[in-house]
């Protein structure tokens, strides 16, 4: 059977973003598991061991066998500049972890025709800490820096074009984005094989509530989930104290189990 290894690459400010990103490829993993095996990729879960840096073992994970696959996340930051050992070909110091992947998967794509390369870039502000300066002055350098990241490389001034990059605002409209063209790039690999909604007997369940078992025919809410829970988690009363805490872990681990019903045939809700 084939396998399909998709990477995902990004600074520290989207960590909600990568757990979306976590979630829908296992989901559709399990759409294609008839017909594929994915595997993802993502540094959180390399055993890193202390004898190497972090983008030493990164790197031993990568170069392990083929990349299919290759998610970049961008929002208002770079990351932490990288240490001597990985300069660019001009021998200057790349800006971050992240770069130094966008360039080593382009790299690769020049050379060899894979991985296939998603780029998503977050545009809802972001308010820095305006009680601390050296906060506040370290939010606007990673701003330019993602600016001249995005400048140089989807921008061409020689030939007046733009290479290809996604937006999004809301984490809602980021998680369908990404499970459409996840769908097309994993289709286009293995080739046309119909739907993949399958079901056997009635799907409808009356009076009783829905599981995640059924969530392959059921689609919804996205939207208006993601903004209670981050209304929820946001939210702090003064007279509430532990109770207020309570109710923000709860719209944590809502982020984490709800699982988005979807249909691959139908369209879905925003």
């Amino acid at each position: 059977m084939k396998k399909i290894r998709i990477f995902i690459s990004s600074p520290g400010d989207v960590h909600q973003e990568r757990q979306i990103a976590y979630k829908v490829i296992t989901e559709i993993s399990k759409q294609f598991s008839k017909y594929v095996t994915v595997e993802v990729l993502m540094w959180e879960n390399f055993p890193l061991t202390a004898e190497s840096t972090f983008q030493e073992g990164i790197n031993y994970f990568l170069n392990a066998d083929v990349i299919d696959i290759a998610v970049f996340i961008l929002w208002s930051r770079m990351g932490t500049p990288l240490c001597k050992k990985f300069l660019r070909p001009d021998g200057t110091p790349y800006q971050s972890g992240t770069e130094y992947e966008f360039d080593l998967m382009m790299d690769l794509y020049k050379k060899k025709g894979w991985p296939r390369i998603l780029t998503y870039v977050k545009q809802s502000s972001q308010t820095p800490n305006l009680t601390d300066l050296h906060e506040l002055e370290d939010f606007f350098n990673q701003k330019k820096k993602l600016d001249n990241f995005i400048s140089e490389h989807f921008r061409d001034s020689e030939t007046n074009s733009n290479y290809a990059y996604m937006q999004f605002g809301e984490n809602a409209s980021f998680e369908h984005k990404f499970r459409e063209h996840l769908r097309a790039l994993i289709k286009a690999q293995i080739g046309d094989i119909g739907n993949l909604c399958e079901w056997e007997g009635n799907p409808y369940v009356g009076l009783s509530s829905y599981e995640f078992s059924q969530s392959d025919i059921f689609f919804g809410r996205r939207q208006l989930i993601y903004d209670t829970a981050s209304m929820m988690v946001d939210f702090q009363h003064p007279r509430w104290g532990r109770a207020s805490s309570c109710w923000a872990r709860v719209a944590r681990e809502s982020h984490r189990l709800s699982k988005p019903a979807y249909c691959p045939s139908s369209a879905e809700a925003a």
